[in-house]
C-alpha cells in the first residue's frame, strides 16, 4: 500500500472512533494467497497491535471469498479454537484501493519456534513437544462442534461421515475445473484413479483447517496462541491436514505422531485414510499452486514473483502424481511423502 501509515491512521481512526497513530507497518511474507500487514500503533493515546490482511490487486488467492474467512474467524472466536480476536470486514471503499480486507487483533508471538533444528536432546525433546501440541490442537478443530457453531451455514456439508472424503474430493474437483488456468493431463488422470479409491470409513465429518503447522499459526514457545489463515477450510476428514502442516507433524515419528492423532481423536486412523489423505493433500496443494497462485500471473493479471515461484513449487508434486496413477494407494502415499519438502520447518528461528 502507498503511504501505508497515513492511510491507515485515517481509516482506522474512522473505524475504531478515535485517534490513532501508526507506529510500525510490516508486511509478512510470503503472502501469496494474501496480503498480511503486522500494525502497531496508538489508539486513544494506547498501544494496540492489528493485523491487516488484504486481497491482492489481482483478486483472491484461494478458492473461496475473503468474507468467507473473515465469518470463520467469527464463528471460531471465544471456541475451544484458537484465534485473535475479529474486529471489523470491508469491502469496496477507499481504504485499500476498494479490495476486500479484514482486520484482527494481533496476537503477541511468533510463525516459528527456536531451537527446533538444533541436535542436541534439548532440541530432540523440543520437536517432539511442537509436534504434539500441532496434533492436539488440529484434533480440537477436528472434534469441535461445527454444527453447532453453524460452519454448515457457509460449507458444503458432507451427507453423511461415509461421504466425507468424497464430498471435499468432488468441491475441490469443481474449483480446479473452474480456475484451472490449462490443460493437466497428468492431473487429470490422477483425478480419474482416484475417484473409485475415495474411501468411506470416516468416523466423523470434521471441521478441516488445510495448511497449518509452523509457518501458519502463532506460537508463544512451544505453545500454539492462536491458528491463523483459514481461508482454505472446510468439512470432510480432518486426517488430511496432518499432510498439510509445512512439516510440522513430521518433526517426529510420523507413526507416532498418527498414534497421538488417534488416541486424541478417540478413534484410530486406518490405513486406508492416511493412504488416501496423502495422496489426495498433494492434490489440493497442487490445486492451489495452479489454480489459484500461478493462474493469476499466467492470466496476466500480476507479476509478482510469488505468484510465478508457485508453478516452481508445484513441479515435484505433479511428478509424483504421475508416478503413483493405477498404483495401489499405499505405494502412492509413500511416493507423495518420500522426501516431502517443507516451506518453514528448514529455515531457522526467525521471527516476524
Amino acid at each position: 500500500m502507498k503511504n501505508a501509515s497515513k492511510e491507515i491512521e485515517a481509516y482506522f481512526s474512522r473505524q475504531l472512533g478515535a485517534p490513532v497513530k501508526v507506529q510500525s507497518v510490516n508486511q509478512s511474507f510470503p503472502g501469496i494467497s494474501r496480503e498480511t500487514w503486522l500494525i502497531r500503533a496508538e489508539v486513544g493515546g494506547k498501544p494496540q497491535g492489528f493485523v491487516l490482511r488484504i486481497d491482492p490487486p489481482e483478486g483472491s488467492g484461494g478458492p473461496q471469498p475473503m468474507h468467507y474467512e473473515w465469518t470463520i474467524y467469527q464463528k471460531l472466536f471465544g471456541s475451544s479454537v484458537p484465534v485473535a480476536e475479529p474486529l471489523w470486514y470491508g469491502e469496496n471503499e477507499s481504504f485499500a484501493e476498494g479490495r476486500a480486507h479484514m482486520v484482527r487483533r494481533l496476537v503477541e508471538g511468533s510463525t516459528m519456534v527456536d531451537g527446533l533444528n538444533g541436535s542436541g536432546p534439548e532440541s530432540a525433546g523440543l520437536r517432539h513437544r511442537v509436534a504434539y501440541e500441532c496434533i492436539e490442537k488440529l484434533a480440537t478443530v477436528h472434534s469441535l462442534d461445527w454444527q453447532g457453531l453453524g460452519f454448515g451455514d457457509i460449507m458444503q456439508v458432507p451427507a453423511s461421515p461415509a461421504e466425507a472424503f468424497r464430498a471435499d474430493f468432488e468441491l475441490w474437483r469443481g474449483y480446479w475445473e473452474h480456475n484451472a488456468p490449462y490443460a493437466t493431463p497428468v492431473l487429470e488422470e490422477a483425478l480419474c484413479w482416484l475417484t473409485p479409491l475415495i474411501p468411506t470409513s470416516s468416523p466423523r465429518i470434521s471441521l478441516c483447517k488445510g495448511n497449518n503447522g509452523l509457518g501458519e499459526e502463532i506460537w508463544q514457545g512451544e505453545r500454539i496462541a492462536a491458528m491463523s489463515d483459514w481461508e482454505v477450510a472446510g468439512l470432510g476428514d480432518g486426517v488430511c491436514d496432518l499432510f498439510w502442516s509445512q512439516g510440522t507433524v513430521r518433526l517426529i515419528d510420523f507413526a507416532e505422531v498418527v498414534t497421538h492423532y488417534g488416541d486424541c481423536m478417540g478413534v484410530p486412523v486406518t490405513p486406508e485414510r492416511l493412504a488416501f489423505a496423502a495422496v489426495y493433500s498433494c492434490v489440493k496443494q497442487y490445486f492451489c499452486g495452479i489454480g489459484f497462485w500461478y493462474r493469476h500471473f499466467h492470466q496476466g493479471r500480476t507479476k509478482r514473483p510469488y505468484a510465478l515461484s508457485a508453478r516452481t513449487y508445484v513441479q515435484n508434486m505433479e511428478h509424483k502424481l504421475g508416478l503413483c496413477i493405477g498404483k495401489d494407494l499405499d505405494d502412492a502415499a509413500r511416493i507423495v511423502t518420500s522426501a516431502e519438502k517443507v516451506m518453514y520447518v528448514g529455515l531457522g528461528d526467525s521471527k516476524k
